[in-house]
C-alpha cells in the first residue's frame, strides 16, 4: 500500500509542478487587488483556476457580485457536462 502511495506522488509530480506555476502566475496577477489571505480563501473555495483568473479581472473591473458569481458558475458549467458524460461510465458502481 506504502509502495502505491509513493508510486502516486511520484507520477503526480509533474502535474503538480504545472499548478504551481499557475498558482504563481495567479497571485503575481492578483497581487495589487487582493491581500493574500483572500488569495488563499479564494484558492481554497473556488476550484476551477480559470475562474480565479476571471475573478480577479472581474475583481480589477470593480464589477458587481452578481456578474463574478454568474461568471464562475457558468465557468464551472463544463464540469458538470463532463460529469454527465463521465456518469454512463459508472452506472455500475455504488456510491460507496
Amino acid at each position: 500500500m506504502e509502495k502505491d502511495f509513493w508510486q502516486g506522488v511520484k507520477d503526480a509530480l509533474p502535474t503538480a509542478l504545472g499548478y504551481i506555476s499557475i498558482g504563481l502566475a495567479c497571485g503575481v496577477v492578483a497581487s495589487p487587488y487582493l491581500s493574500p489571505l483572500e488569495m488563499a480563501l479564494m484558492s481554497v473555495l473556488v476550484y476551477a483556476g480559470a475562474a480565479q483568473f476571471a475573478m480577479i479581472s472581474l475583481i480589477a473591473a470593480h464589477s458587481s457580485i452578481l456578474n463574478m458569481a454568474l461568471t464562475v458558475c457558468l465557468i464551472n458549467l463544463r464540469n458538470m457536462l463532463m460529469s454527465l458524460h463521465t456518469s454512463s461510465d459508472f452506472k455500475d458502481a455504488s456510491l460507496a
